[in-house]
């Protein structure tokens, strides 16, 4: 049984790492109504499956995507930060900035124990605040294991000469979340990821945050996380790195790091052991059905919540 969940994993990771939005679109018969498309279809999918019969090969463990958390600093106190940032910065919780060398132990031992990653997505806080940026994306586009590394920014931060072009040489890409005229320097960002020919793309535009409400428990039964945590795009593919551990998703990291719940040993893996155990136990949590966390989170329900509305001076959490 195990083996089984293991492998329907690793084929939802599959389509999760490599698929495209018109995936689906192109596989429809009705989409190629003539004799020559079909045959090139059907030539595409025998080409498709060979080349990945990799994931379902003994052994082989791809990550669909991990987040790294390298600060707390932010240039925004977002009152519904999903990533819990909102409780960072207070007299009795302090902000921290993940410590380079550290932070790159931790991310060595990481590709050393799986085949694979999608896409690290180098987040924050604010990721321009982080001093030590440009040695952490030149450390991850230097491995062959890495797909993509993507850089998420609130666009607020002009960044460095040498920051842009670290980004330039190595492939990186840009997320930049708008949030309106809080987002002061994202025309400034453009116009320079435009003028070196920088793949970026923005999020949020007219759009809307989905609440993932208060970290109090819920009292939800088995099922019913179950379920959640099958349909929670950050659950799916938000494993977050923060402090030497890898989590389940990046909300269960920070409710932990903030110790706003109970400790469950279930949801993450700890980066700083030997190998062998350290594969172990990252196989374990990602064939988890759902995560105690899940009961700390309205995330999948989706309601829709106001854009970074921001904490009052003075206000804390």
């Amino acid at each position: 049984m195990e083996y089984f969940r293991e492998l329907r994993t690793f084929r939802m990771n599959l389509l999760r790492i490599h698929a495209r939005r018109d995936l689906e679109k192109s596989w429809r018969w009705d989409a190629h109504p003539d004799i020559m498309s079909r045959i090139a279809l059907r030539f595409y999918a025998v080409v498709f499956l060979f080349r990945y019969l990799k994931f379902f090969a003994p052994g082989f463990l791809p990550l669909p995507s991990a987040e790294v958390c390298l600060t707390t600093r932010c240039t925004l106190r977002c009152r519904d930060c999903a990533n819990r940032a909102q409780f960072y910065g207070s007299p009795w919780r302090q902000h921290f900035d993940y410590d380079s060398k550290t932070l790159l132990r931790d991310l060595d031992s990481l590709l050393a124990s799986v085949s694979e990653i999608g896409r690290i997505r180098l987040m924050g806080g604010e990721t321009f605040l982080y001093p030590d940026l440009p040695e952490i994306i030149l450390f991850l586009s230097r491995s062959e294991k890495v797909h993509t590394v993507n850089i998420v920014t609130n666009g607020t931060i002009m960044p460095s000469d040498e920051v842009f072009t670290c980004i330039k040489e190595t492939g990186t890409t840009v997320t930049i979340s708008d949030y309106g005229s809080l987002s002061a320097k994202k025309e400034q960002i453009v116009a320079e990821l435009e003028k070196r020919g920088i793949e970026y793309n923005i999020d949020f535009t007219d759009g809307a945050w989905c609440d993932a409400g208060s970290h109090e428990p819920r009292g939800r039964t088995p099922k019913e996380l179950r379920r959640l945590y099958h349909a929670c795009g950050i659950a799916i593919y938000c494993k977050h790195i923060v402090n030497g551990r890898i989590y389940a998703c990046s909300i269960a990291a920070h409710l932990d790091n903030l110790e706003l719940k109970p400790d469950d040993p279930a949801e993450s893996v700890n980066l700083r052991q030997p190998a062998g155990p350290l594969r172990r136990d990252l196989k374990r949590m990602l064939s988890l059905d759902y995560i105690s966390s899940c009961d700390h989170c309205d995330m999948p329900l989706c309601r829709p919540l106001k854009v970074a509305e921001q904490l009052k001076p003075g206000e804390y959490l």
